[in-house]
C-alpha cells in the first residue's frame, strides 16, 4: 500500500505541476483583450478535473491505508 501512495503522489504532484505550467503558458501567450481558443480552455479543464480526481484519491489512499 505504501508504494500505491507513493505511486500516486508523483502522479497527482506531476498533474498538478503541469495543470498550473499549461494555464500559465496559456494567459502569458493570449493578447490583452483576446478571447482564448476554447479547445484549449476545454483541454486545460479536463485536466485538472483529472487533477482533482487524483488528488482525492492520494487523500483517500492515505486516510484509509492505516
Amino acid at each position: 500500500m505504501k508504494a500505491v501512495s507513493i505511486i500516486l503522489s508523483v502522479v497527482s504532484i506531476l498533474m498538478m505541476g503541469s495543470t498550473l505550467l499549461c494555464g500559465f503558458w496559456l494567459r502569458s501567450h493570449t493578447a490583452a483583450g483576446t478571447a482564448t481558443d476554447p479547445s484549449g480552455v476545454t483541454f486545460h479543464i479536463q485536466i485538472a478535473v483529472a487533477t482533482v480526481v487524483c488528488v482525492l484519491v492520494t487523500l483517500g489512499v492515505f486516510l484509509f491505508s492505516n
